[in-house]
């Protein structure tokens, strides 16, 4: 039989509206409102399901149009009622009314359709009728929305035909939004992944240009002149921006994904303010700032991350001196206040006006005048900081009375339980006390630049030390020079540094050497990999020569 003999398209018309049951259509519009941000299956299928419920029907499903070798088929992308397991898996291929409701981009309303399709000739419960609907994303119609009566004494009327056409177009917007959150998600993430690569990409070429800078400064050091001392002392500081900005590129794409991980440990405020002042004091010095630390007799006791804590104060402190015009003042400031460990970081620079400081945290946010200084960064420090206190349990603030007067960033923090109770502050004395001793050394890094400044600085500390740019020849030269230490770099292409690690620590020459991983990553994770591959220490790069000093004086 036709199709256009089995399409009643006036039968709707001709039969009398039920009174319509606002309060469950409310209900089936704020379903379907909570599923907006999930899958577009969830989506679908919620439609599905008030569908069947609202119209009172036996069965109700989605069909959309696929591209299947080139030809045109409609695919169930949900199910609910009666023959949710009977058509569930099957594709209405020769089903020409979906055809027909996308053509016409109209309502039909059918009876019957066992008898005139073989399709649902063994389809039971028996189809009474079947009322379709067009499913319409942004003016184009991707498919059909339809519901099924099994039972005789019931059949679809106008109220039904408004409440599926209501529904379609409240799934279609649900529909568009998911699509639009998912495209900002996905651009997102890529510009996370912009980030992190950009971060991991410079630290090759960052980590060789230091190793040389810190081997030119133990050159430079005694010698009498001064022009070679103050530039050396210039890239000095430069690289150490450097490396805090990309630190920091790093560091807001694993706060983005949730990937920042605390080695939490008991440690004093005046540990935090004393590492944080020196890891700046350079660049305070040149700008001829005059600084003022004020911390209590008593100590006051954190309980957090040490380099996190740390890098708080630094990234405070860092801003205070870029933004503060030469020869100003700047104040550092810890006191306890109720349960809470105050730090407060105050200085005469060029101020925050009254628009920026509600945003001042946000990612990317610089004010005009910041903009307008050479030393401006990328307005990510503000937003590691707020998202480090919030890790240790606090809060960040800012106070400014406008610009050119100066600002103030209060740090709060919880202090850990029995904070009076003494001890030694983390870092503090006694960890230092071996002195150095010539080391042999084998350093293994494909980046040859990197590779060979740091063998050079180690060098020039009066180690004896060999290179390897890859794992094989690492193993081959560790078994005739029995290296006493390895540097090794972790992303190695042919071997990485966990293989060479465990084939190290089979050799009898190599079975006591301590092993020092390199890496880009510094979470707590890959410090438990490297540990569980058998290296004694992880360090980041570009390897901070102080830190790599410590650990070389105590062997």
């Amino acid at each position: 039989m036709a199709l256009e003999r089995v399409i009643n398209t006036d039968e709707l018309k001709r039969r009398p509206a039920r009174a319509p049951n606002h309060a469950a259509e409310n209900r089936a519009l704020v379903r379907l409102a909570r599923v907006m941000a999930h899958s577009p299956q969830q989506i679908l299928q919620t439609l599905t399901d008030e569908a069947l419920e609202l119209c009172r029907a036996g069965t109700a499903g989605i069909s959309l149009i696929e591209d299947d070798g080139g030809n045109t088929v409609f695919r169930w992308h949900a199910l609910s009622g009666a023959l949710s397991s009977h058509l569930r898996g099957t594709t209405p291929r020769d089903f020409s009314p979906c055809g027909a409701v996308v053509d016409r981009n109209s309502v039909l309303l059918m009876s019957h359709l066992e008898r005139h399709f073989r399709y649902f000739a063994d389809v039971r419960p028996a189809i009474v009728e079947a009322l379709l609907i067009p499913f319409t994303i942004n003016g184009q119609t991707i498919g059909t929305v339809w519901v099924v009566m099994h039972d005789e004494d019931h059949k679809f009327d106008r109220e039904d035909e408004r409440l599926l056409m209501d529904l379609g177009e409240f799934t279609a917007a649900a529909y568009n939004l998911y699509s639009a959150l998912d495209a900002s998600k996905t651009n997102e993430r890529r510009k996370d992944e912009f980030l992190a690569t950009v971060a991991h990409e410079l630290r090759n070429p960052l980590s060789a240009v230091r190793n040389a800078s810190e081997y030119a400064h133990v050159r430079l050091q005694g010698m009498r002149e001064p022009q070679l001392q103050a530039m050396n002392d210039v890239g000095q500081r430069q690289l150490k921006s450097m490396t805090r900005l990309i630190d920091d590129l790093l560091d807001v794409t694993r706060i983005r994904l949730d990937k920042v991980e605390l080695r939490k440990e008991r440690v004093s405020v005046a540990t935090i303010v004393q590492q944080g002042v020196d890891s700046c004091l350079a660049l305070i010095e040149a700008s001829r700032h005059q600084l003022t630390i004020t911390l209590p007799e008593q100590p006051l006791w954190v309980e957090g991350d040490t380099l996190r804590l740390t890098q708080i104060v630094s990234n405070l402190l860092n801003n205070a001196a870029k933004y503060t015009p030469e020869g100003g003042q700047i104040e550092v400031s810890g006191e306890r206040i109720g349960g809470e460990a105050v730090i407060r970081i105050r200085d005469n620079g060029i101020g925050i006006s009254q628009s920026l400081r509600s945003r001042v945290f946000d990612l990317f946010s610089q004010g005009d005048a910041a903009r307008e200084r050479t030393q401006g960064g990328l307005g990510i420090g503000l937003t590691v900081v707020r998202r480090l206190v919030e890790l240790h349990g606090g809060r960040v603030a800012v106070h400014s009375e406008g610009i050119g007067k100066g600002s103030e960033f209060v740090v709060s923090l919880p202090l850990a339980g029995d904070f009076a109770v003494s001890g030694a502050p983390a870092g503090g004395a006694g960890s230092e006390l071996a002195t150095g001793r010539v080391l042999r050394i084998l350093v293994v890094d494909d980046n040859k630049d990197s590779a060979n400044s740091l063998a050079l600085l180690l060098s020039a500390e009066g180690h004896d030390v060999r290179t390897a740019y890859d794992g094989a020849s690492a193993l081959q030269i560790a078994q005739s020079f029995t290296p006493e230490v390895m540097l090794q770099y972790v992303a190695m292409p042919d071997m990485d540094a966990y293989q060479v690690a465990r084939k190290l620590r089979e050799l009898p020459q190599t079975h006591h050497t301590t092993l020092i991983a390199l890496t880009d990553f510094t979470r707590e994770e890959d410090a438990g990999e490297a540990r569980s591959a058998g290296f004694d220490h992880h360090l980041g790069k570009p390897v901070d020569f102080e830190a790599l000093d410590k650990v070389l004086r105590l062997l």
